[in-house]
C-alpha cells in the first residue's frame, strides 16, 4: 500500500520491500535442489538475481533524491512517476523470477521445508501484474515522463 505525500509516493510499513524479496529469493535459490545442484548453480538465476538488486537499489537513490527535493522545499519533480513505474514493473519482474526460482513450490498455498514462506511467493505471483494498473497504469505514468520531463507533446 503506498501513500501519497504531495506527489512522492512512500511505502506504508514496508509491505512492498522489493531488496527484501529479491534477498529471500537467493537465499531460496540457494538451498532449492535442481539437477543435482541448486537453482544458485545457475548462472542465468544468479545474473537475473543481480539485475533486481541493481534496480532495487538504483529505486532506492531516486527515492533518496526525491526526499532530497522534499527537504530543500523544492518543488515534486519526476521521481514520484519514476518510482511508481519503476516499483510496479519491478514487483513484476520479481514475481516472474519468484517462478523460475521456486518452479512448482511458487504454485503452493502451503509452506514446505524447502520454502517455507511458498504462500507469500503465490500470493506475489497471483498479485504481481495488479501493481502495474494500481494507483496510476505504467502506461499513464510513461506518458506524465513524457511529456512533463522530456517535454513530448500530449497524445
Amino acid at each position: 500500500m503506498a501513500a501519497r505525500r504531495g506527489t512522492i509516493r512512500v511505502s506504508a510499513s514496508g509491505a512492498r520491500n522489493p531488496i527484501g524479496q529479491v534477498r529471500d529469493l537467493v537465499a531460496a535459490a540457494r538451498r532449492l535442489p535442481v539437477d543435482g545442484g541448486t537453482a544458485w548453480d545457475d548462472p542465468r538465476i544468479r545474473q537475473r538475481l543481480a539485475q533486481l538488486y541493481i534496480d532495487c537499489e538504483a529505486m532506492k537513490y531516486t527515492r533518496f533524491r526525491a526526499l532530497t527535493r522534499q527537504n530543500r522545499g523544492e518543488p515534486p519533480g519526476p521521481e514520484g512517476s519514476i518510482l511508481k513505474l519503476s516499483g510496479s514493473e519491478l514487483g513484476v519482474r520479481i514475481a516472474d523470477a519468484a517462478g523460475e526460482v521456486l518452479g512448482m513450490h511458487a504454485l503452493v498455498n502451503r509452506g514446505s521445508e524447502l520454502v517455507p514462506d511458498a504462500p507469500r511467493w503465490l500470493n506475489r505471483l497471483v498479485a504481481a501484474r495488479q501493481y502495474t494498473i494500481s494507483a496510476g497504469t505504467s502506461e499513464i505514468q510513461r506518458n506524465i515522463l513524457g511529456e512533463r520531463v522530456l517535454g513530448l507533446p500530449k497524445g
